[in-house]
């Protein structure tokens, strides 16, 4: 699950990847559905991003969806952040 993380991160800030926020949700999601605190925290930044990209009104379900991932995230306790060479790649490699 944290690998599933680590790569949605390098989807969302196209760091040794193209961009692809659908990509980095998908990952997010197979992230969070394995209790993965990272994962659901960034699975719910990504359903605000959501929503607020094609004009969400305060009920959205991305935003219910969002919050109860957060709370999940919290319940679940914190996970250890990316390794700092997570989304590197080089021309190189």
């Amino acid at each position: 699950p944290l690998t599933q993380n680590n790569l949605g991160i390098c989807h969302e800030m196209g760091r040794g990847l193209p961009k692809d926020y659908l990509a980095a949700s998908k990952l997010y999601s197979k992230s969070a559905m394995q209790n993965n605190p990272s994962g659901m925290n960034n699975w719910g930044y990504m359903l605000v991003r959501q929503a607020e990209s094609v004009g969400g009104r305060e009920d959205a379900f991305q935003y219910k969806q969002a919050a109860d991932l957060f709370r999940a995230a919290i319940a679940a306790g914190t996970a250890p952040l990316a390794p700092a060479g997570a989304c590197v790649r080089t021309k190189f490699t």
